[in-house]
């Protein structure tokens, strides 16, 4: 994995792509298999790719995003909820993503959040 130039992408886009989640954390009793509990940022060349456990979104951004990194679903959806209480809630509001080293960077205004790569059990 290597580090990503920031790109910006509409934050609007960006927590919707990312909150579509399954209802259940885990699976039913009985069933074989389990539900991922990662999403995923890869590359596209019109932005970046999020592909939640359940859906996959293409989110525009102002360049191509680069590398893929791998982050913990259920706190990226929550950390994309507390950017909203902190004011990102018009389709014109802009955060920056990046990666440095094992971590995805987002920032919105002057506020930076440090969201580690997801490392399975």
């Amino acid at each position: 994995m290597h580090d990503q130039k920031e790109i910006e992408v509409s934050a609007l886009d960006f927590q919707e792509a990312v909150c579509r989640l399954p209802a259940m954390k885990r699976s039913p009793r009985g069933v074989r298999g389990n539900i991922p509990k990662d999403t995923l940022l890869s590359p596209d060349p019109e932005g970046v790719f999020v592909q939640t456990p359940v859906m996959s979104t293409l989110v525009i951004g102002t360049q191509s995003w680069a590398t893929e990194i791998s982050v913990d679903a259920w706190r990226l959806a929550e950390l994309t909820k507390t950017l909203k209480k902190l004011g990102a809630t018009i389709q014109s509001d802009k955060l920056g993503l990046s990666v440095a080293g094992k971590e995805l960077l987002i920032r919105f205004n002057k506020t930076k959040l440090h969201l580690p790569a997801y490392e399975p059990k």
